[in-house]
C-alpha cells in the first residue's frame, strides 16, 4: 500500500509511528514512512558526511557507507513500511532486556543470572556480527563497531558480577 492510500482513518497501532501521524508529517514536511526525526538526522549526516560531502576523499568507504544507509532506509522504509515493524519489534526486545535488570537492583544475589546473561550476550555479540556483518555486506569498520559494544559491555557487567559475588560471600 502506498503512502498516498493511507488516511488519518487507517490508523495501525502495531507499528512505530502510527501511519496517520506520518502521512501529517508526509503533508507538512514532505517526509516518508519511518521514524521522521530519525530520517531527518540521517538525511542531514548523509549531506555532511556522505559521499558528496568533504569527507569523500579521505574516507570513501566511511561515506559511502553513510550515503547507502542513507538511501535504503530513506527509501526502504517509503516503499516498504512493513521493513519498520521488524525494528518495532527490536525496540521491544530492547525494553523487555532491559526490564529484567530491574531484578538485580532489587536483590543482586538471587538476580545475578541476570548479569551473567548480560555478560553472555555480550559475548555472543563477537561472531555475531563477524557473521552477520558478512552475510549482509556490512563494512568492516562497521561490524568493529558492533563488536565493541559487546567488549565494552562486558566489563561493567563483569565488574558487577565480581560486587554481587563478594557481598554475598560476606552474607
Amino acid at each position: 500500500m502506498s503512502g498516498d492510500q493511507y488516511d488519518k482513518q487507517n490508523c495501525y497501532t502495531t507499528t512505530y509511528p502510527l501511519p496517520a501521524h506520518l502521512f501529517y508529517l508526509r503533508a507538512q514536511c514532505g517526509w516518508t514512512y519511518g521514524n521522521p526525526i530519525a530520517m531527518g538526522l540521517l538525511a542531514l549526516l548523509n549531506r555532511w558526511l556522505g559521499t558528496s560531502s568533504f569527507l569523500s576523499p579521505i574516507l570513501p568507504s566511511l561515506a559511502e557507507w553513510i550515503s547507502r544507509v542513507n538511501d535504503s532506509v530513506q527509501n526502504g522504509y517509503g516503499q516498504y513500511p512493513l521493513l519498520a515493524y521488524g525494528t518495532d519489534w527490536l525496540a521491544f526486545a530492547h525494553i523487555v532486556i532491559a526490564v529484567a535488570f530491574i531484578g538485580p537492583l532489587r536483590d543482586p544475589a538471587r538476580n545475578l543470572w541476570v548479569i551473567e546473561f548480560g555478560m553472555i550476550a555480550c559475548a555472543l555479540i563477537i561472531p555475531w556480527a563477524l557473521i552477520f556483518g558478512v552475510v549482509r555486506q556490512i563494512p568492516l569498520f562497521w561490524t568493529f563497531i558492533d563488536m565493541s559494544f559487546g567488549i565494552f559491555g562486558i566489563i561493567p557487567l563483569w565488574l558487577l558480577r565480581r560486587d554481587i559475588l563478594r557481598i554475598s560471600e560476606e552474607l
